[in-house]
């Protein structure tokens, strides 16, 4: 009777260090950079391109590309529009 309960005591820390080790691994799998986020993105219409780039601890997007760059003669963006924070 001791055997059968020290091999189950065995089987369960077994058994625990091994859903340990798997929740960390996969804990690094998933993780990501900050830094993945720099490059070039499209919108969600993909009517546009976004370059995204970091200044110091802030990122920052600049419009690169249109689809459409003018609206009936009229500009769709222009350098005098305000980003939004």
């Amino acid at each position: 009777m001791i055997f059968n309960n020290d091999l189950f005591n065995f089987m369960k820390v077994r058994q625990f260090a091994s859903i340990l080790i798997l929740a960390f691994l996969s804990s690094q799998v998933w993780a990501q950079s900050e830094n993945d986020i720099l490059r070039v993105w499209y919108n969600t219409e993909k009517t546009a391109k976004v370059i995204i780039s970091k200044s110091g601890d802030k990122f920052m997007g600049k419009i690169s590309w249109l689809l459409e760059p003018e609206k009936n003669g009229v500009p769709a963006w222009t350098s005098k529009m305000t980003m939004i924070n």
